[in-house]
């Protein structure tokens, strides 16, 4: 009998290299007929034809495996749907033979089946059998709600609760006890967001509705291109209603600027005493030094200020929100960088303060704010001010100003865009600041 060579050739400075498919790894076993170390330290291609690269990771012996569908089965038809491509479509449609060449289930009972009575991914689940009937995916009628799945309700809701734990993780411990019962209840924000769906829902089937009259009465020979009028500025007068119907805050008061004086929020020296002493010289309009949101949210018990909220760190930020009783009309200034942050700002204000209006600063041009994508840099990013200020007008009750520079650089003015942005969002006052972020 031939022995075995179980020596592993060793690398030498002084040796030939020998490309990979010449080498001989045949010999390579140790006496159990396992495979040698040899082969997987030269990341040697062996006779299975594995890859030569070296694999890498915690879990170097086992594969990644990922099991797929002989046939994979249109979506449509796991929806229980008709497909729109018709003959175009690549996928099968016939469950039967899907089904015969499915892999068997892994279990008798469906998680989402027995929580929800409804399971979205039908025949394909691994629990298929738990909800399957005649080949059809069926619901529990007892356990389901229909409204629990509707479209709009859910992301609606959903986008609710990632703001909640959103700013819940932003702030320290002993905050989150005292604004808890700040938050609107997940029963309120159903029963508003159902509300707005009802409405959408009535004016979308009287729409339908009209549709199919006008295509009846166009298709039709011995019909008046009156009652045909009516039915077409009827349709547009439901465009029109479907664009306003939206989830609103409530109805805010107009602010009047007019002939009056306003004077600047300057941070430093725009303090209380101060606006107090500017306000006897005839001052109409006063406003508070700049607040950061994220500040203003670090807090947990003002007593001074007759609050809920404090922070040991930034508790002078909310001293800069303590109004005068000679101030008449009287507005805070804040700034930051993200609109979940300055929505929940907006929504402490409502709770918390007695302001006329709330400015906010898009106009800083302080290093520290502006890399942190507050002040002026919002200038150069008009999408994400757009959010921003939607959201702080639905969570305030109050109205909302800004103030604004002409723009970031000198020889790139954007403040007369802008400002034709800004007519469209409700927007009390816009200020402009006369100079750019490099101008300081």
């Amino acid at each position: 009998m031939k022995e075995v060579n179980t020596e592993v050739p060793k690398k030498d400075l002084h040796s030939c290299p020998i490309k990979k498919e010449f080498l001989k790894i045949g010999g390579w076993m140790n006496e159990m007929g396992e495979e040698n170390e040899g082969k997987r330290k030269f990341g040697v291609t062996g006779l299975s034809g594995e890859s030569a690269i070296k694999r890498k990771g915690q879990n170097k012996n086992r594969k990644n495996t990922h099991s797929k569908d002989k046939i994979k089965l249109c979506h449509s038809k796991v929806k229980n749907g008709d497909c729109k491509l018709g003959s175009q479509c690549q996928d099968s449609h016939d469950i039967k033979v899907y089904m015969e060449s499915k892999e068997p289930d892994i279990g008798p009972n469906c998680f989402l089946f027995d929580t929800f009575g409804f399971c979205k991914y039908g025949v394909t689940c691994r629990y298929a059998n738990a909800h399957l009937s005649n080949m059809e995916n069926v619901k529990n009628l007892e356990i389901f709600d229909e409204e629990q799945f509707g479209k709009e309700v859910k992301c609606i809701i959903f986008k609710w609760l990632i703001q909640y734990f959103k700013i819940k993780n932003a702030m320290k411990p002993g905050f989150q006890k005292s604004i808890r019962n700040k938050i609107k209840t997940k029963s309120e924000v159903v029963l508003a967001v159902t509300e707005f769906v009802e409405q959408k829902t009535k004016i979308n089937s009287e729409k339908t509705d009209l549709l199919r009259e006008i295509k009846a009465l166009k298709e039709s020979s011995d019909v008046e291109n009156d009652e045909l009028n009516k039915k077409k500025k009827r349709l547009e007068s439901l465009e029109e209603e479907l664009k306003e119907v939206k989830l609103t805050s409530r109805e805010k008061v107009k602010l009047d600027f007019k002939g009056k004086t306003y004077l600047a929020p300057l941070t430093t020296v725009g303090n209380l005493p101060f606006r107090r002493i500017c306000k006897e010289y005839g001052v109409d309009i006063t406003c508070g030094e700049m607040a950061l949101s994220q500040h203003l949210l670090q807090g947990n018990s003002l007593r001074n200020l007759n609050l809920k909220f404090y922070f040991s760190a930034q508790k002078h930020e909310w001293a800069l929100a303590k109004r005068h009783k000679s101030e008449t009309f009287f507005g805070l200034q804040i700034c930051g960088n993200d609109a979940l942050l300055l929505s929940k700002t907006c929504d402490l204000i409502n709770d918390n303060l007695e302001l006329d209006f709330v400015d906010l600063n898009l106009g800083c041009p302080i290093d520290s704010v502006v890399k942190s994508g507050a002040g002026s840099a919002l200038l150069g990013k008009s999408s994400k001010l757009h959010t921003i200020i939607q959201s702080m007008q639905h969570t305030l009750d109050i109205p909302l100003t800004l103030k604004i520079r002409t723009g970031i650089f000198d020889n790139k003015r954007v403040a007369h865009k802008l400002v034709e942005q800004f007519k469209g969002l409700n927007i009390s006052n816009v200020t402009l600041h006369g100079r750019s972020q490099q101008q300081r």
